[in-house]
Parts: C-alpha cells; structure tokens; sequence
C-alpha cells in the first residue's frame, strides 16, 4: 500500500512509498547533506542526499524526478539502498562479477605462417 512523505510529520496525502531506512526528517538529511559538503564527500554522495532533502521537502517523488531529470526507477533503487548511518550507500558500486573483470580471451595459435 502506498503512505505518505518520507517527513512523517506530513499532513498532506501523498502517493510514495515508504521504506524503514526513508523515514527521516527534513532536518536529519539536512545535517547529513551538510556533513557530506564540509567534508568533500564524493559527488555522488552529494547529489544523492540532494535527491532525498528535496523529497523530504515536497514529499513528491514525480516532483524530485522531474527536479533532478532522473527516472523514477533510480529514485527509488537509492531510496531503498539509502542508509543514513553510511553515507556510502549512496556510491554506485560496479555489478559485473569480480571474475569476469580479470578474465582474458585465451589466445589461439594461428594455424597459417605468413612468411
């Protein structure tokens, strides 16, 4: 079922999901946003935590979408992944398999000299 802004202190009816690690205040992503600048975090970082203030803000995740130019989907996968007692949550990590980055295309003897 869909709830209501990630500020529970909101009156207003909104159509967003809410998940356990969104539940924060706008103050609580404002201090976190204002760390992660004071101590030159990764841009990443920074511009995550922007995406989640501005939510905070409006309780819209249309409007922080539309804001940002980003496509809901991604909102939501950093919402979900959003822990505010570690800001690196908000850093991508790669998905390809740590064995296919090492790996090499084994070489193969040609069967032709060319001399």
């Amino acid at each position: 079922m869909y709830n209501t802004s990630i500020c529970p202190s909101r009156s207003e009816s909104r159509h967003t999901h809410t998940y356990s690690s969104a539940r924060l205040h706008h103050g609580t992503i404002l201090t976190l946003l204002e760390r992660a600048v004071r101590d030159e975090a990764d841009p990443q970082i920074i511009e995550r935590l922007q995406w989640m203030l501005h939510f905070a803000e409006h309780g819209s995740v249309s409007g922080t979408c539309e804001h940002f130019s980003i496509s809901r989907s991604s909102f939501y996968r950093w919402l979900k992944r959003f822990d505010p007692q570690n800001l690196s949550s908000l850093i991508d990590h790669p998905t390809r398999p740590n064995e296919l980055k090492n790996s090499r295309v084994p070489e193969f003897p040609t069967p032709y000299s060319y001399s």
